[in-house]
């Protein structure tokens, strides 16, 4: 996957999203980590974009700290229910 080539580049669909989106990076670095050029192009594009940093995790936050990922996917889930919720 490291060396696939996307027919098309991402950030012609971003405007595209109209969801929350947020970003979990390791806390601890590695080479093939995202970019600071790719954040602030997500930041620019994306209307409710956050980037969270994961201690003692690398490039797999996923694999490495689960209950983190789950953690923001319940909070964002709980803050647009409250939101709805609100006349």
């Amino acid at each position: 996957m490291v060396v696939a080539q996307e027919p098309e580049r991402l950030h012609n669909h971003l405007s595209m999203i109209h969801r929350p989106v947020r970003l979990l990076v390791g806390g601890v670095a590695h080479r093939s980590g995202i970019q600071p050029a790719e954040i602030t192009e997500l930041r620019d594009a994306l209307p409710d974009f956050a980037v969270d940093s994961v201690a003692a995790a690398g490039g797999l936050v996923h694999e490495e700290r689960p209950s983190a990922v789950l953690s923001v996917i319940l909070t964002l889930a709980q803050s647009r229910s409250s939101r709805r919720a609100m006349p």
